[in-house]
């Protein structure tokens, strides 16, 4: 009654390998899948890194450029070029990751210099140079020198607005 003849025999396992077969090509389009967005993410993650390290780079430069900027106005005497020029390194410094005292320190003694330079000669800094300057300084204020440095331009500021 249920005798199974050699066509059911090899039906079946046609049927079987043929399911496996299904299963394999599957498996292999799903493996596929899976490794390009797993080749993606890192593709991205890496895109992003270099994109910081780019930035970071790029900052240090523009701190580099209005240095050597503020060089030029400084020996050709415009001074409040020099102090407006001063007062974007910071965020310069800090987008290239390297914020510390004595990067800042650096730049502080620059800008002193434009100061004293200024005094020598008897040159009247404008109001809003300085002012730029504090407000540039003042959220680094947790540094000792940038501290040291604030209450100078601050006594700098009350002694300028005196004597106009």
């Amino acid at each position: 009654m249920y005798g199974l003849t050699v066509i059911d025999v090899l039906s079946f396992t046609v049927g079987v390998l043929g399911l496996l077969t299904s299963v394999l090509i599957g498996w292999q389009i799903y493996q596929a899948v899976y490794i390009e967005r797993i080749v993606k993410r890192k593709i991205e993650r890496k895109i992003k890194e270099y994109d910081v390290v780019i930035e970071k780079k790029l900052a240090a430069q523009q701190a580099e450029l209005l240095t050597a900027m503020m060089t030029v106005t400084l020996n050709s005497g415009d001074y409040n070029m020099t102090l407006l020029m001063a007062s974007y390194i910071p965020l310069q410094i800090e987008r290239a990751n390297a914020l510390s005292e004595s990067n800042l320190r650096t730049e502080i003694e620059k800008i002193e210099k434009a100061i004293s330079r200024a005094n020598e000669c008897g040159f009247q800094l404008s109001e809003h140079p300085l002012q730029r300057l504090i407000e540039t300084y003042e959220p680094y204020s947790k540094h000792s020198s940038v501290r040291a440095f604030l209450s100078v331009l601050r006594q700098l500021q009350k002694s300028q607005s005196r004597n106009a």
